[in-house]
Order: structure tokens, then C-alpha cells, then sequence
């Protein structure tokens, strides 16, 4: 299967600098098990989005996903 990653704001530091990434995935794989094949640091929090929609770190991935990760949203 395959899925495209985008990874915004300072995260990409951590995926040298990339913004979008195809890779091929196992069946079953989850967003939690892409996120932990990258070096971020441990204890970092993320906002993720299935094609615009935000799901949890358990969702299971489906061929052609667009995965999106942003760090938290702050503000006031």
C-alpha cells in the first residue's frame, strides 16, 4: 500500500527538512507505527489528519492516504 505523508511547521526538521513523503506501508499499519519510523524526539505531540480529517493514532492507514502531522495548535 501506499500513502503520502506531509509534514508541517517545525517537524520537518526532523525528516530532513521534507514537506511530503510517498511511502509504501504494510496492511494494518496504523498512524502511530509511521509516526514512530520517523527520529522525533520522544514525548512529541501531534495533530494528525486522514485526507482533511483528524483521526487518532490507531487509525488504520488505507491505500492512497494522505497522512498530514502537525505539531499542536497554541494560541489565544
Amino acid at each position: 500500500m501506499k500513502i503520502t505523508i506531509k509534514i508541517n511547521s517545525y517537524l520537518q526538521q526532523y525528516v530532513d527538512g521534507q514537506e511530503e513523503i510517498s511511502r509504501e506501508i504494510e496492511p494494518g499499519s496504523t498512524i502511530k507505527n509511521i509516526l514512530d519510523s520517523f527520529e522525533f524526539p520522544e514525548g512529541t505531540k501531534f495533530l494528525t489528519l486522514i485526507n482533511g480529517v483528524h483521526q487518532l493514532l490507531d487509525y488504520v492507514l488505507n491505500d492512497g492516504d494522505t497522512l498530514a502531522v502537525f505539531p499542536p495548535l497554541g494560541g489565544g
